[in-house]
């Protein structure tokens, strides 16, 4: 696959351009390419925000919200830990 060429610059950079992109058009369709970006990015800050802009459509899905209960970055831990207690 594409993604798994690249290097973690190039995939902090590219995740930052798609993520502005569906910040602007907010749309089940981002899903897909958001949750790729999400696998294959060792940037617990672009993960961070992915997962946000995800839960901000309304598309994220129960095993991202688990994982993301547990990621390294306290941030995410702690806005996963309170989208599960709320729902």
């Amino acid at each position: 696959e594409l993604m798994d060429d690249l290097d973690a610059v190039t995939i902090h950079v590219f995740s930052s351009r798609i993520r502005d992109i569906y910040r602007k058009n907010r749309v089940p369709e981002a899903l897909e390419p958001l949750t790729a970006l999400y696998e294959v990015n060792p940037c617990s800050s672009c993960r961070e925000g992915i997962v946000k802009l995800i839960h901000e459509i309304g598309i994220l899905p129960d095993w991202m919200l688990e994982e993301a209960a547990w990621d390294s970055r306290e941030h995410t831990r702690i806005n996963a830990r309170a989208w599960m207690a709320a729902a």
